[in-house]
């Protein structure tokens, strides 16, 4: 459905989330971060009550048996992630043996893995997602990885250290190719021949080829296609990814295949354990998971053809009970990034002049500070 910002989404939402509550199968209510996700369990969550249901809200430091808790209620209100991360953590819980494997059931009928652990999660019968363009569509490749951490050892640390080195002997468009756009880059024939040349230390003549190739790459990617401070920031020794969006620190975060690992190499600070992945999923094919899922967004229109495609869902426009009065000005195109700019500057100037508090959004942090 697609309403505008400020036209009811979070009290629109009770009248579907109430009806497929009524079932007792359970409700998912998904937000876009873990604030509003408190926030609207706590100023909706009396409605519920009064109709008779119960409400759980999902927040990024709970412990399992909290999360259980939240997830046996009949409206459960969290973000995308943390309802990714739980479903994957579910399977781990359960492992990864072929159906009915090492699983037993517990006396309320709930699976149990080989430990005895139960999944916090109940089933996935009824999602309803709040910017649900975002979540569906523009997010819909990102994927929800659980890490598994490989310990390092003496071999794995001076490849790393060694790579950094050799690819200063390497020419560019001779000996490697780079792909801005992919942000990857590959060794040539040219190029392989002069790394299997190059002197080695003699702790990583143990490592096969291939490997150290790969390695080589990685070490070529982190040079040309990141830069510090605004793909990562080092803090007290440690590379910390920066997400590009928001421009905020994405703290426990890791690049894989070994590239976070070439970018410390790159920044001189203390390698840190490869990480691989233990469980891994989109969020697409997370949200498929469910029998039934509904959405609301201001920008569904836009959207519409792929989300009919990828999830056969309709789009309907819900009108206002009266005419709205916001205006809607055309987009405008600049020249030259400066006109643009001194334009965005101009109506700044305009709204503070009105006493009207501005957001300015930037695609990026370098954005932000030009």
């Amino acid at each position: 459905a697609e309403m505008q910002t400020g036209e009811g989404k979070t009290l629109t939402a009770t009248l579907p989330a109430f009806l497929r509550g009524l079932l007792g199968k359970g409700v998912h209510i998904v937000t876009v971060n873990d604030y509003l996700a408190r926030r609207d369990a706590t100023e909706m969550g009396p409605i519920y009550e009064l109709l008779g249901l119960t409400v759980g809200c999902i927040q990024t430091p709970m412990e399992s048996d909290e999360r259980r808790d939240a997830y046996s209620k009949d409206i459960t209100y969290g973000t995308a992630k943390e309802f990714g991360f739980d479903f994957l953590r579910d399977r781990l819980r359960l492992g990864v043996s072929p159906v009915g494997a090492n699983r037993r059931h517990n006396g309320n009928g709930r699976m149990r893995g080989a430990r005895g652990d139960a999944p916090v999660q109940r089933g996935h019968h009824f999602a309803l997602i709040d910017e649900a363009d975002s979540i569906l569509i523009d997010e819909a490749r990102t994927p929800l990885i659980i890490g598994l951490t490989f310990p390092n050892d003496a071999a794995t640390v001076s490849l790393f250290r060694w790579c950094q080195r050799a690819i200063s002997h390497l020419e560019a468009n001779v000996d490697f190719g780079y792909e801005p756009h992919r942000r990857s880059a590959y060794l040539t024939d040219a190029g392989c021949r002069k790394v299997l040349l190059l002197a080695k230390p003699a702790l990583i003549d143990s490592i096969d080829t291939e490997r150290i190739y790969k390695h080589v790459e990685q070490a070529l990617t982190a040079r040309y296609g990141f830069v510090r401070d605004r793909d990562y920031v080092v803090v007290h020794n440690e590379v910390k990814i920066v997400d590009e969006s928001t421009g905020r620190i994405m703290d426990g975060r890791k690049w894989q295949d070994g590239l976070h690992q070439a970018i410390e190499a790159k920044e001189m600070v203390p390698i840190t354990a490869e990480s691989g992945e233990a469980a891994r999923i989109t969020v697409q094919s997370y949200f498929r998971q469910y029998h039934y899922i509904a959405g609301m967004t201001g920008t569904a229109v836009q959207a519409r053809r792929e989300i009919k495609k990828t999830y056969g869902l309709s789009v309907a426009v819900i009108p206002t009970h009266r005419p709205c009065i916001r205006k809607g000005y055309p987009p405008r195109i600049f020249a030259t990034m400066e006109a643009k700019r001194l334009a965005i500057v101009e109506e700044i100037e305009q709204m503070l002049a009105a006493n009207r508090a501005v957001l300015v959004g930037t695609p990026s942090v370098d954005a932000s500070e030009a």
